[in-house]
């Protein structure tokens, strides 16, 4: 007869399983939490001309606040002779269109530069927009390559922020009324996902 025991390889492939059980049960987890804690953060609606706090989820970005002060929604050819810039330096197609939104950013107490300008995002039309980095730096100067900005502590610095928006991204009814479509602007407070609809008749 074929005798059967308890060997210690049945108990390291034992031990194994268990290890792998128990660190995939983890990983589920810890995922899970983290969809949850993005997913069903509070959802808060702010105003044009209403100062807005950041908040980072270590404290990194706290201290600044931001005022969404206007917006315009204007074509490439206004654009150029609206902000005097060369067409060579900034390359547009003439069925694009830009929304602009101008924000002044406060340092209440911080001494460190300000939260990065490229987590500012745009939401609207179906469509989810990032701003042109080298745009926003033809238009402000004074941000540097990391999308960040030195402001003294007490003082405030108008800026704008570009987002492009390319009509093949949209369905032609949604082109032809883009200007009338409200668009959301998006702050960053976790664990709040703070929005700023974009309202009016598109000018500053």
């Amino acid at each position: 007869m074929k005798k059967y025991g308890v060997t210690i390889k049945h108990v390291v492939a034992f031990l194994l399983v268990l290890i792998a059980m128990l660190t995939w049960t983890w990983q589920y987890n810890r995922i899970n939490l983290f969809y949850d804690s993005h997913t069903l953060a509070e959802t808060k609606y702010c105003e044009m001309g209403e100062d807005i706090e950041y908040k980072g989820w270590k404290g990194d970005i706290d201290g600044y606040s931001c005022t969404v002060t206007g917006f315009e929604i204007i074509d490439a050819d206004q654009f150029y002779k609206q902000y005097d810039l060369a067409k060579e330096s900034v390359q547009l197609e003439s069925d694009n269109k830009l929304i602009l939104v101008h924000i002044t950013l406060f340092n209440r107490y911080s001494k460190t530069q300000s939260p990065a300008l490229s987590d500012l995002s745009l939401y609207g039309a179906n469509y989810n927009q990032l701003m042109d980095f080298e745009l926003l730096m033809q238009l402000n100067p004074n941000v540097d390559t990391n999308m960040q900005i030195m402001i003294p502590e007490g003082e405030k610095c108008e800026l704008v922020i570009p987002f492009i928006l390319f009509e093949n991204d949209y369905k032609d009814r949604t082109w032809k009324n883009i200007n009338n479509y409200t668009f959301f602007i998006s702050i960053p407070a976790s664990p709040l996902c703070q929005y700023v609809p974009l309202e009016g008749k598109g000018e500053k």
